[in-house]
């Protein structure tokens, strides 16, 4: 692991140093008429070439004190930002790493491959290894993780098309899902929630919808008219949040499914193909919202007026 925590715009690793001149990493909320900055109130990082901006950025956390966590696919690396928006941290993992999710005492909870047989790996916010966690995993493809309120961790996996339910002990102890069409199948679970029942709200993308389950794998209910929904979150009213990428827009909807309404729209006006990829929600009930297209790439924080 490669420690990050200089000046964010030293040289290095896959990204060369920034030219003079190259915007920070933090963008004051626009007040004009800018497409998708309706409730905007701040932007996060930018696509770029230096190892502080963002190349190929995949997964999205909030921290207990509104920090925002982002893993980069390129150069496995894990990027924090504090709440107002300034980059304080940044490291590099020597395994695979996608998804990412915080814990009660705000450490870093990876879904990882490449790591031996581990499926996930713990660190503090300082980008020391605390623990390796899993056997047997290696071929599998961990995407979305997120833990229960008894500290459950929940994978999905798109190698299997399922998703893995880990004790507070970090023993496997459910698995459900296989590759299909039906409420028990999926096809591409890239991302998951859960809710303050600790229901498991996943994103299926090849089906077009959101399928929400129990601990124990039962299927419960099917959310969303949607198009390869992506990043989904829970906010503390229940309601779920999901980048809805095929239509370019953020959808939200109640506990019971039901269409609350549109938090952020027509994202292709942004850039060529840009679209929401991943969700969060944070402390104070904003979404943060990571879009990416065609050498773009940034996370807009969005008020939500309700």
């Amino acid at each position: 692991m490669e420690l990050l925590f200089s000046d964010p715009r030293s040289s290095g690793g896959l990204y060369p140093l920034a030219p003079a001149g190259f915007p920070s990493s933090v963008n004051q909320a626009s007040t004009t008429s800018a497409p998708c900055s309706e409730n905007l109130l701040l932007k996060v990082g930018h696509y770029g070439p230096t190892i502080a901006d963002f190349m190929k950025p995949y997964g999205l956390a909030i921290g207990r004190n509104g920090e925002y966590v982002v893993t980069d696919l390129a150069g496995s690396r894990v990027l924090v930002f504090a709440n107002a928006g300034e980059l304080i941290g940044r490291f590099s993992c020597d395994c695979k790493i996608s998804g990412v999710t915080m814990t009660k005492d705000n450490s870093i909870l990876l879904a990882v491959n490449g790591a031996g047989s581990a499926i996930m790996r713990l660190y503090n916010m300082d980008g020391h290894v605390l623990q390796t966690i899993g056997d047997y995993y290696r071929y599998d493809k961990p995407s979305g993780i997120a833990q229960t309120s008894d500290y459950k961790t929940i994978i999905s996996n798109l190698g299997g098309n399922n998703i893995y339910v880990f004790t507070h002990q970090n023993k496997m102890s459910v698995k459900f899902g296989w590759h299909g069409s039906g409420d028990k199948h999926f096809d591409g679970p890239n991302f998951l929630a859960v809710d303050s029942k600790d229901h498991i709200v996943v994103s299926d993308s090849g089906n077009d919808c959101i399928k929400i389950f129990d601990t124990a794998g039962n299927f419960k209910r099917k959310v969303g008219t949607l198009s390869c929904p992506m990043g989904v979150s829970v906010d503390k009213k229940d309601n779920i949040i999901v980048a809805d990428a095929g239509n370019f827009r953020v959808q939200m909807y109640d506990n019971r499914g039901n269409f609350l309404r549109t938090v952020v729209k027509d994202t292709d006006d942004i850039g060529d193909d840009v679209r929401p990829f991943n969700v969060a929600t944070t402390p104070a009930g904003n979404v943060a919202v990571l879009l990416k297209g065609t050498q773009f790439a940034e996370i807009r924080v969005y008020k939500c007026p309700f």
